[in-house]
Formats: C-alpha cells, structure tokens, sequence
C-alpha cells in the first residue's frame, strides 16, 4: 500500500521490556520496514533499547520516572495532558495520516489528535480496565475503581474510528457493551521466533549457580494483577515434590515495594531460599534466561488481553504452565497444561508432572514452538494492521505508490 505517516502514540515508558511496550516497538518497527514513516510519540522515560526505523517524539520530563510505573499514579494525568498536546504538535509538523493509539490513555491522547487534526484513529486495545484498574490498589475503595473501568471500557473505545483487540475475548466485551461489530477486528500480538532459536540457557544457569537444577521460570512486571501469589503457592506443592527446583523471577521495572512483598510472601510458604529474583536485565538477556528454564509459568486469572510472555515462552520452546485466564494461544494438553485460574494446587501438580517427565515437557514445548511460528509473525500481524490503515483512509490496499494522502 501508500507510504503512510503514522502517529504511534505510545502512553508508556518507551522502548520497555514488558508487554504493551515491546509490542509497539515491534509493530512500529515492523511497520518501518514496509516502507510508512512511523513517528512514535510517548513519555520522557525509556530503557535503553534499540528501537531502529522510527522517529521518537517525547514529552517533558517532569517529575521521576516512578511516575509511569505500570499502573495508575498521581503524576500520571499531567504526562497524560503533555502527551496529548505532543500528539496534535507531531502530526501537524510531520504531516501524518494516521493516528494509532495504545492502551487507553494512549487512545485518550490520540482523540485530542482526532479531534484538532481530523486524522482517522486508530485504538489498539489490550486489555480491559474493570477488571485490571481495581488490582492496582491506587483508587479506593475497590468499587470506585472498577465504577471507573466500566465507565472508561464503554467510552474510550467509542472514541476511535476502529478498535483492534488482541483477544476474541476482549472484543466480545466491546461488542455487549454496544460497539458496532464492524468497528472491531481482532490482531493478536507478534513475535520473532528467530530470535529465540538456538539459545540453550547455559551462561544464565552458570551465573546463577543453577546447574543442574530444575528451575521454573515468570517472566514480566511483578504488579498483583500477574497472580503472583498463585505462583508461590504452586511452587511450594512443587518443592514438596522436588525439593531441588528453583523458581526464578526475571522481573522488569520491579519496585522496592513489590520485591520485599514478594520475598516476605516466599518467606511465609518457606520457599524463600529456592527463590532467586532477578530483576530489570537488558532485553537481548531473555532468549537466554528462558532457555535456561525447564517450566515458564503464567498464573494471571483474569486477563481478556494477550499476554506477550506467553509468545515468548511458546518461541522458546518451553513446557508452559498457564492459568485459563492467560492460555490464549496454548492447546491443552498439546501445545502446554492449562490450570484453573486461582488453582495453586493445580499449578503446583501441573509444575511436577513436567519436572518429573522431561519427554512430555519437551513434546508440549516443540508444539508450542511450531504453533507461535505459524500464526504470530510480526510481518503478517502487520499487514493485517496496514489492512485497518486503508479502510480508515480509503487506501487501496495493493496501491504500492509512493507517497501518502499528504504528499
């Protein structure tokens, strides 16, 4: 199709090595390569990532960047009012078409861009906010916050020309609450399999003294929405087992907060000397920790989003335990186990069962491999996201001119 400019409007810390964010730098770079000038417009804070093919328009910085943790915080409105006047600022300059939003202050910002530019919008939606807004703990009491998620569930996306989510889950709540079907597509997220290829997890179980051990393995924030207090539960079933397995955190932007809360939890179940966290390493560090894994665990319950971890463990060809909540893409019994949401009983067994029969383990984790290679490459993701450019501006999708609708 034409050459586009497209507002990616990132309202997170950016590039970032966990969910949301890693997504978008992906698609933006994957949408770089086919040829549209991406200009990704988001917060002042980042990790030190690459992100190549993109141009990056940040706010100011005020504040620390405690301010963008994942979740709601008192600083987090006026980045909010700063990204979106930056919105309307980059479109104007660079002549952009298209306004791609992520997450719902991302879909906020992007309809002040919408509403000063006349630009189509886009909104990217992973994820809902009556169930997640109340686990943050930010807004009391509990019913206040999930009041607000509904309200902001039936209004944010009504906002955009189109929504993509990234679950059927997900757009069957849009759907009830009144969205047009015809305004609603579903694009799961991608990976890049390659990257995973190869890796075998021996330089991080020598650096971590887990030779071997079995070691069991959560990668991601370490925020109370991710279950964590299921994971620890399964693992002591699990260590009864096994008393040598090692259960190991590779957290990312991990609070002084969230980590002492986790180890006194370790500490009350007796588990706290097989526990290791490590936490906030470089991106390029991933493929090579979960190749170190003999089990990847994902014990959120309630998620109508797609959770990027699960691609990265099916990538890496490990024997998955998930909660039903996160078994988007995992076959029972085929491609992982899945386990009752909330079952830390179930969890833990399901945890030994692979421990103890390293065939099965392996079995599940080489379909897990051939699944996520087949159906979620970045370049296919991406073409289907093109798709949603050309029915919002009119573009004949095949048109390979050059050029976009503004020159």
């Amino acid at each position: 199709m034409k050459r586009l400019g497209v507002a990616m409007v990132a309202a997170t810390s950016f590039p970032a090595n966990h969910g949301s964010p890693a997504s978008i730098r992906e698609m933006s770079q994957e949408l770089a390569r086919r040829g549209h000038r991406v200009h990704v417009i988001t917060y002042a804070w980042r990790q030190n990532i690459p992100v190549e093919g993109v141009t990056i328009h940040r706010t100011r910085a005020v504040g620390s960047p405690d301010a963008i943790a994942v979740g709601p915080t008192r600083e987090r409105p006026v980045y909010d009012l700063l990204l979106a006047r930056e919105v309307v600022r980059v479109i104007r300059r660079e002549r952009l078409d298209v306004i791609h939003a992520h997450n719902y202050e991302g879909a906020l910002a992007g309809w002040c861009g919408r509403l000063f530019t006349g630009r189509p919008l886009l909104f990217n939606s992973v994820t809902n906010m009556v169930d997640e807004l109340p686990t943050y703990d930010f807004i009391r009491p509990r019913a206040l916050a999930s009041g607000m998620g509904r309200f902001l569930d039936r209004v944010v996306p009504r906002l955009a020309d189109h929504v993509t989510t990234v679950t059927e889950e997900l757009r069957d709540l849009y759907l009830r609450d009144g969205l047009p079907p015809d305004r609603v597509t579903v694009i799961p997220p991608g990976v890049h399999p390659e990257w995973f290829a190869g890796r075998t997890g021996d330089r991080v179980r020598r650096e971590l003294g887990l030779a071997g051990a079995p070691v069991v393995m959560y990668t991601g924030v370490l925020n109370r929405f991710q279950g964590l207090e299921h994971l620890l539960g399964g693992f002591q079933v699990a260590l009864r087992e096994v008393p040598e397995a090692r259960l190991l955190l590779m957290g990312n932007m991990v609070t002084p907060q969230q980590e002492a809360e986790l180890r006194r939890q370790a500490e009350a179940l007796g588990i706290g000397k097989a526990l290791l966290l490590v936490a906030d390493r470089p991106l390029e560090d991933l493929p090579d920790f979960l190749a170190a894994a003999d089990v990847a665990v994902l014990p959120r319950a309630s998620s109508p989003g797609f959770p990027v971890k699960l691609l990265n463990s099916m990538s890496a060809g490990r024997a998955i335990v998930a909660a039903e909540g996160s078994a988007k893409a995992i076959r029972n019994g085929e491609s992982g186990l899945v386990v009752p949401n909330g079952d830390a009983e179930a969890l833990g067994r399901a945890v030994v069962r692979l421990l103890r029969d390293p065939a099965l383990a392996r079995r599940l984790g080489e379909a897990a491999r051939r699944a996520v290679g087949a159906e979620y490459d970045w370049s296919r993701i991406a073409a289907r996201v093109e798709g949603i450019y050309a029915l919002l501006l009119a573009v004949p999708p095949g048109d390979s001119g050059a050029g976009g609708p503004m020159g």
